[in-house]
């Protein structure tokens, strides 16, 4: 048998201290857990008219006792592409994802999945590390990757509608890894279904949301099933349900090193939200305040004045969800990040947040820190949606990619971490999507919500 020498073992040892620190049990004390809420479309024009007064305490306690901060995101202000960024930490000429949609042969156009993501995600650097994630419903997590943990992705609510609708359960066991945990969520949402939760009016009485298609017919005097967003709002309420489910499912008996949960309900009400302002108010906006080439500041305000109280309701829905999340942070002595992609805005072109002029700059996002060593009522000066990704890896004490574009936000520290630094391997290319015949059902849900 031949005789490793000496010199080899000497040149070998960095490696083999690498793959043990990368293999690390998650068991491992004094390691931080580092919890994440994702809120489509909410922005602190819409939080800090509310915190004012005194609707909303859970997010007024994490401002006052944790650091916050504006995200400069960026033209276009597509979810797909953002939430990609901030899960990696790049720009959409870095990670790939570059629109909703892509053209593949025979003229086909398709949704962008996790295979064309071009590089690492969080959930995939914690993984190198021998640390485990649950991911909850993730833009463009589809099919999700091989991890340590699970992943819930966002093509499993739609695979869902189509399974209640009469669809075989076992065509699309590929929207969930691993897919020990994909039967366990059909069977309970079978049950729910029979028991009636899955009815609309069930859906918005458990959540205290006010019945949008009534209200609509009452305001607008028109079928709120022809009305653009708002006729899929039982569906996207049937994913938050979905979602709600999944937390209280995974959330008690966590172990994983990142949890991330991803919501998009600020986003699709405010697509719809408009129509329940008062009348005359609407005309006024529509007719006078609309017609200029921009809003005055004073104006784009008071609108989001308006939107924010409309809002309430469903910012109080996913507050509930922010307080069991806070519990098991609190418990454990964790990381928590309230974070989201863009705001809305007024502009010529209703209240909205892509297809701008191109004089307006897109609206901001919004993020809240809190945990150990974070300060507090510290405000994130010139912060960017491509700062998330970093700051989290320097969160968990780990290195940060040298080719993310974002930076730390040391000035949230009371004690600035130390900053390590690697060059990750390439990302390699992910399996691709088993579940085609959802394509067609994420493009219908795309139209709804006017993105296509």
């Amino acid at each position: 048998m031949k005789r490793t020498s000496w010199l080899t073992t000497l040149l070998l040892l960095p490696l083999f201290l690498f793959t043990a620190q990368c293999s690390r049990k998650p068991s491992e004390p004094n390691r931080p857990k580092i919890y994440l809420l994702g809120l489509d479309g909410l922005s602190w024009e819409m939080l800090d008219p509310l915190i004012a007064k005194g609707e909303l305490p859970l997010f007024a306690r994490l401002k006052r006792e944790g650091s916050w901060g504006r995200l400069k995101t960026f033209k276009p202000t597509l979810s797909a592409v953002v939430w990609t960024s901030i899960a990696t930490g790049r720009s959409m000429v870095e990670h790939g994802i570059v629109d909703w949609t892509y053209v593949a042969s025979k003229g086909l156009h398709l949704p962008y999945t996790a295979s064309e993501r071009r590089v690492p995600a969080l959930w995939e650097f914690f993984n190198l590390y021998g640390r485990s994630s649950t991911v909850l419903h993730w833009f463009v997590s589809y099919p999700p990757d091989p991890v340590a943990g699970r992943i819930v992705s966002d093509s499993f609510p739609p695979a869902l509608v189509t399974i209640l609708g009469g669809a075989r359960p076992s065509r699309f066991v590929s929207t969930v890894h691993p897919q020990s945990e994909y039967w366990p969520l059909v069977r309970r949402a079978e049950e729910l279904k029979k028991s009636g939760e899955w009815e609309y009016g069930k859906m918005s009485t458990r959540a205290n949301l006010p019945d949008y298609y009534e209200l609509y017919r009452k305001t607008m005097g028109k079928d709120p099933a022809q009305a653009p967003v708002l006729k899929g709002w039982p569906q996207f309420l049937l994913y938050e349900r979905l979602l709600d489910e999944e937390v209280d499912l995974y959330l008690p008996k966590n172990k994983d090193d990142l949890f991330f949960v991803y919501s998009h309900l600020p986003d699709t009400f405010l697509h719809f939200g408009t129509y329940y302002l008062e009348k005359e108010y609407r005309n006024y906006v529509e007719e006078t305040v609309m017609a200029k080439p921009i809003p005055s500041r004073e104006e784009g305000r008071e609108f989001d004045r308006r939107m924010a109280d409309l809002l309430l309701p469903v910012l109080k829905y996913r507050e509930a969800t922010l307080a069991k999340i806070l519990a098991r942070v609190e418990e454990e002595n964790a990381y928590l990040v309230v974070v989201s992609d863009h705001g809305f805005a007024l502009s010529p072109r209703g209240y909205t947040h892509q297809n701008l002029p191109e004089e307006m700059d897109p609206p901001s996002g919004m993020v809240l820190l809190f945990g150990p060593g974070i300060r507090k009522g510290q405000e994130i000066q010139n912060g960017s949606v491509l700062d998330v990704a970093p700051t989290i890896l320097t969160m968990a004490g780990l290195p940060v990619d040298r080719k993310m574009e974002g930076k730390v936000w040391l000035q949230a520290f009371v004690k600035p971490p130390e900053m390590k630094f690697r060059s990750y391997p390439p990302r390699k290319k992910g399996a691709a999507g088993k579940a085609e015949d959802l394509d067609k059902k994420r493009i219908e849900d795309l139209k709804s919500l006017g993105y296509l």
